[in-house]
């Protein structure tokens, strides 16, 4: 009696193998480009931080730094460039696009300005990410 697999039988692991292979490279794809995904929207999340924040200084015309975009009129609107952002904080982090390595220089915020809250200011900010792989709704 010969010892050894029938053919079936090892057709019948290759058809598992196959199987339990497909099932784990759908899995990986998903997570990665799950992550990516948040990644882009970490991206959108710190955009509306820096300009937030590039603002904070400059509330009244007094401060005006004559470099930076001036706060909109109320009912107008601004676009402050990654370019704006970057310059006016060297901390700021170069935002490189996830799924190609190329930088996503071109993204900016527009900021809308609606008739002010006693004190406050009401504005409306719209982040526009722009990388080579990625946009970002409503831009």
């Amino acid at each position: 009696m010969k010892k050894g697999f029938t053919l079936i039988e090892l057709l019948s692991v290759i058809v598992v193998l196959a199987i339990l292979a497909g099932i784990a490279v759908t899995s990986v794809t998903y997570i990665v480009n799950n992550a990516q995904l948040k990644v882009y929207k970490d991206y959108e999340a710190t955009l509306l931080s820096a300009t937030k924040n590039y603002f904070l200084d400059d509330m009244t015309d007094s401060n005006h730094d004559p470099n930076k975009v001036k706060m909109p009129s109320v009912y107008g609107s601004v676009i402050v460039k990654y370019s704006n952002l970057k310059s006016n904080d060297s901390s700021f982090s170069t935002l490189k696009d996830p799924r190609g390595g190329a930088n996503c220089d071109s993204s900016y915020v527009k900021v809308t300005r609606n008739p002010d809250k006693g004190v406050n200011y009401d504005l409306k900010y719209n982040v526009c990410l722009i990388c080579p792989n990625y946009r970002s709704n409503g831009c």
